[in-house]
């Protein structure tokens, strides 16, 4: 009698620890699942980081030669007037 306790004693631990490890993968693999999403997350936030900064400098450099073509067509147009009344 003691040997079929022990043996099956033996069983539910065998059983109880192939459980366990079978969470323990399972835990593993959300959590890996999880990283894999916040890492894609990071990496689309970086390149939105990216694709704005790149859209700012280019409105800077759209703002800069509309402000020198601006100061170009107003002296223009005071050249033309100091013209128009000689």
């Amino acid at each position: 009698m003691k040997i079929i306790n022990c043996l099956k004693l033996q069983s539910e631990r065998e059983e109880l620890k192939l459980k366990y490890e079978q969470i323990i993968e399972e835990i593993e693999r959300i959590q890996k699942y999880f990283i894999r999403k916040q890492k894609q997350k990071l990496e689309k936030i970086n390149s939105d980081i990216n694709l704005s900064n790149e859209r700012i400098l280019n409105n800077n450099e759209n703002i800069e030669r509309l402000e020198n073509s601006i100061t170009e067509t107003t002296d223009s147009i005071a050249k033309l007037n100091e013209e128009k009344e000689k």
